[in-house]
């Protein structure tokens, strides 16, 4: 286990250095080539090799089960890496789903003032986004106080935060701020694809069913991209002010979802084996083999009894010949 250690150890530092460095040419982009009329880059070269950064070290942290072969964790809930993320995770759920609300609210307004009939889309995706924030949030406390390594509870409240990620990267796709394929929306979305896909294996330690290698291979792989998606959107708009993704609200619970995830893929280079203690281990072996030989013994002697009752009874013949004569 100390070998699969060594290699987190090696795919951690890694995601740090392909990290930063997407970050600050993505960075550069936006500031030097980035048209916030259009959604799109002016000068596509700093931006391409950021993108052809990022999607290599997906790739790269997707490959973790192959190169680290079976990885067996002790979960654990019990920690302030855990706290003060899902902390953050929920004050930014919070504003989101509060900026939906009104955004939904003022959708109904117009409608009646223009007796138009509900605008369907536009209006039932906010909804459903800002009510699957407000669940999410429930997952994130429950996991500060919930200390269990398997809770049905916490298991329920996770899935529906992966259906909210899930929703939300729909929502950003429906949106008509931006255009479909603008660089920054696409960003976004496959930064809470990938963040769905990592709440999803979360939901799996809960249930008891843990897949370490994928949970770690998506972890990193959702870190870099909410990294690459928030950290640059969120310095352009405290220098210029300008606001390259769909909300603040939105640039803020990417950042908190960077800081949670890769607090988590951190806190796993800490987490013991899941494995069974040598002395326990031998016990449990000592104990299978004495009831073996009970489970024998017994079978042995059913096996007697039963030859006993097959054999004919010796002792209760009768001549009735002799009988005959005497009288």
């Amino acid at each position: 286990m100390k070998k699969t250690k060594r290699r987190l150890g090696i795919y951690l530092l890694l995601l740090i250095l392909i990290t930063a460095a997407a970050v600050v040419l993505r960075t550069l982009a936006c500031f030097n080539d980035f048209n916030p009329t259009t959604g799109y880059f002016d000068d596509k070269l700093i931006i391409t090799v950021a993108d052809w950064l990022t999607v290599g070290g997906v790739v790269l942290f997707l490959s973790y089960p192959i190169a680290s072969g079976r990885v067996a964790l002790r979960a654990s809930f019990s920690s302030p890496m855990f706290y003060l993320p899902s902390g953050l995770v929920s004050v930014a759920l919070l504003f989101l789903s509060a900026e939906l609300l009104s955004k939904v609210w003022g959708l109904l307004s117009e409608s009646a003032r223009l007796q138009d009939s509900l605008l369907t889309a536009e209006l039932l995706i906010p909804l459903a986004v800002a009510l699957l924030a407000l669940c999410s949030i429930v997952y994130f406390l429950l996991g500060a106080l919930i200390e269990g390594r398997c809770d049905t509870r916490r298991a329920a409240f996770g899935i529906l935060a992966v259906l909210f990620l899930a929703v939300y990267a729909a929502y950003l796709y429906f949106d008509t701020k931006l255009p479909i394929n603008a660089p920054t929306k696409v960003v976004d979305m496959m930064a809470y694809i990938f963040a769905s896909a990592f709440f999803l294996f979360e939901v799996r330690i809960s249930l008891g069913r843990d897949r370490w290698g994928a949970y770690l291979a998506f972890g990193m792989a959702a870190a870099l991209l909410s990294g690459y998606s928030a950290l640059p959107s969120l310095i352009v708009y405290l220098v210029r002010g300008t606001l390259i993704t769909n909300s603040l609200a939105e640039a803020a619970l990417t950042m908190t979802l960077f800081i949670f995830i890769t607090a988590r893929v951190l806190h796993a280079t800490r987490l013991r084996d899941d494995e069974k203690n040598p002395a326990a281990a031998a016990a449990e072996l000592l104990s299978a083999a004495r009831l073996a030989d009970m489970s024998a013994e017994v079978a042995e002697e059913l096996d007697d009894d039963d030859e006993s009752c097959d054999k004919e009874p010796d002792n209760y013949t009768m001549n009735f010949e002799d009988t005959e004569s005497k009288d």
